[in-house]
């Protein structure tokens, strides 16, 4: 394998971790993406953002290290590719731009406080800092809260919907009374037809 074809191979997930229940969504999704795909590494990264009243930065600094390694440690349950942990003081945003241009990170992973932070996040946050600036794909990750109150516009899922698609494992995806309403949609990984022996399905790209 040629210098090259490594450099293609190799692709680098920054995600970005703190000390709130929104990590747990951050980690879940930045392993999940890793274990499928080939020459992946993850790069996780906790910023202390300590300030000159700090009365105590020693002790930040370790409790900072003893997370992040927590956070490579359950990683590391998920995912046997390579996993490095990185602690950083400073702005939150600055240092995680930074590092992925240090890195050259093809995917920033960034977590979501709550069912408002997105909301939070479109008017002014370290995410939406990240979302405006960074030079790669940028994934806010956070745990599905359909259950939550919905948003007025969008209408919540069927439940029977949802019992069919389950009971089939994705097999069938709408109950008896939505089915007509979803007569044309088909799964994009269906099994085509057979049509003999030697004979191919070729869909035009594009």
């Amino acid at each position: 394998m040629s210098p090259n074809d490594t450099a293609r191979s190799r692709t680098v997930i920054l995600a970005a971790i703190d000390r709130s229940p929104a990590s747990d969504a951050c980690i879940f999704t930045a392993t999940s993406l890793a274990q499928g795909i080939v020459g992946a590494e993850l790069h996780f990264l906790h910023v202390i953002e300590a300030s000159p009243q700090t009365t105590s930065p020693l002790n930040l600094l370790e409790d900072g290290r003893n997370a992040i390694d927590a956070v490579a440690a359950r990683a590391g349950q998920r995912f046997k590719g390579r996993i490095a942990a990185h602690l950083a003081v400073g702005d939150a945003s600055r240092e995680i731009l930074q590092l992925a241009s240090d890195l050259e990170a093809d995917l920033i992973v960034v977590g979501s406080h709550g069912k408002k932070t997105l909301e939070r996040m479109l008017v002014g946050s370290v995410s939406q800092s990240v979302v405006k600036k960074a030079r790669c794909a940028v994934l806010v990750a956070r745990p599905k809260e359909y259950a939550l109150e919905p948003v007025p516009e969008i209408a919540p899922p069927c439940p029977k919907c949802l019992e069919t698609q389950r009971a089939s494992g994705g097999d069938k995806l709408w109950c008896e009374q939505h089915a007509g309403r979803h007569a044309h949609g088909r799964l994009h990984y269906e099994t085509p037809p057979s049509y003999g022996v030697g004979s191919m399905l070729i869909r035009p790209e594009g």
